[in-house]
């Protein structure tokens, strides 16, 4: 039952915080989806929404984090890659407690440096470490080979499109490049990449046997 849980949680979770931030970017007056960040659908009056959005999907992030971690075996890679995912599901909610604020990070009170932190240190940055980690979990695992190479893949994914949007941001008080015209792109794209991984990882998870 708990497996089944974490399978639910991982497949709707996903899909549902993906579909409140596509809606309420495409109708949010003045919100640019392809240059502003998903954080900053919590500003304004209806930035409740994408508050509890965070909060609804770190909640379910967890319940899916922990049902990893209960259905792979007790190897270093499968134990740290499963408490990496966890933190990723403490990032999220953390994205919902503390609130964004505008840039740049020198404007910003404390609780909106914690959201920075929360996004881009406990998200962002480990989104690439977990699955990468699971990669090599997945691949000594049989119950679970098959999806090492995807798994891998999200990770190759997932590093470059981090790492290349920051080298294509420009400085602070710098003509904006592409990075940061287009940032709200990348970040989709790659939340999108990772979403799916977690999908099929759920899924996996529903018919996986102990």
């Amino acid at each position: 039952m708990k497996r089944q849980l974490a399978a639910l949680a991982g497949t709707v979770g996903p899909a549902l915080f993906f579909m409140v931030l596509l809606v309420e970017g495409a109708i949010r007056p003045g919100y640019r989806p392809m240059h502003d960040t998903i954080s900053e659908l919590s500003l304004g009056p209806r930035g409740w929404i994408q508050t509890t959005n965070f909060l609804i999907f770190g909640i379910l992030f967890i319940v899916f984090a922990r049902g990893v971690r209960a259905s792979l075996d007790r190897s270093l890679a499968a134990r740290t890659g499963a408490t990496v995912l966890l933190v990723i599901g403490i990032g999220v909610l953390g994205c919902g407690v503390f609130r964004a604020e505008p840039w740049p990070p020198s404007s910003m009170t404390p609780a909106g440096l914690l959201h920075l932190v929360c996004a881009m240190v406990l998200i962002f940055a480990l989104l690439p470490v977990a699955t990468g980690v699971l990669a090599r979990a997945f691949a000594t695992d049989a119950r679970w080979r098959s999806l090492a190479p995807a798994t891998g893949l999200t990770a190759v994914i997932t590093l470059a499109l981090l790492v290349g949007g920051l080298a294509l941001m420009s400085p602070p008080g710098q003509p904006a490049r592409f990075g940061n015209v287009y940032s709200g792109l990348i970040q989709r794209i790659d939340v999108a990449v990772f979403l799916m991984w977690q999908i099929a990882v759920a899924r996996r998870l529903a018919t996986v046997r102990a």
